[in-house]
């Protein structure tokens, strides 16, 4: 039973098997059909896409041109920048060894004040003593 209900649903309903006979059902589906064949050489939908094809490859071109010019500008402004760094990089250089020195130097100031502090002092301890 199962094998027979199988075949009649590959064969397809019985109202579908009467539209098949039907002559208006036949030309609806020419007419159908006939809509999508090409008039002439090409259809009108493939030499539109040949059209826009073309537009976007020259736009791809252009921008294509465009993204080497900004790469060459970026890459222009590296090396200017880079010559404008290497001065400043030299600057702050000099600057750290002046730091440098002037705590150098402070340390030294210190030291002295210190030994200048003991000294007035031990005068003052010589100074009020008697002798």
């Amino acid at each position: 039973m199962q094998a027979a209900a199988f075949k009649d649903k590959k064969r397809g309903s019985p109202a579908h098997r009467e539209g098949a006979k039907d002559p208006d059902y036949e030309n609806i589906t020419l007419a159908f059909r006939n809509q999508n064949q090409p008039k002439g050489g090409h259809p009108p939908l493939t030499s539109q896409v040949l059209v826009k094809n073309s537009e976007m490859s020259k736009e791809v071109r252009n921008l294509k041109t465009e993204i080497w010019n900004v790469t060459n500008l970026m890459q222009e402004c590296e090396k200017r920048q880079e010559k404008g760094f290497h001065p400043v990089q030299q600057s702050i250089g000099e600057v750290r060894r002046k730091v440098e020195n002037l705590a150098t130097q402070l340390a030294e100031i210190n030291k002295i004040n210190t030994n200048i502090e003991k000294t007035l002092q031990d005068l003052k301890k010589t100074s009020t003593s008697p002798a």
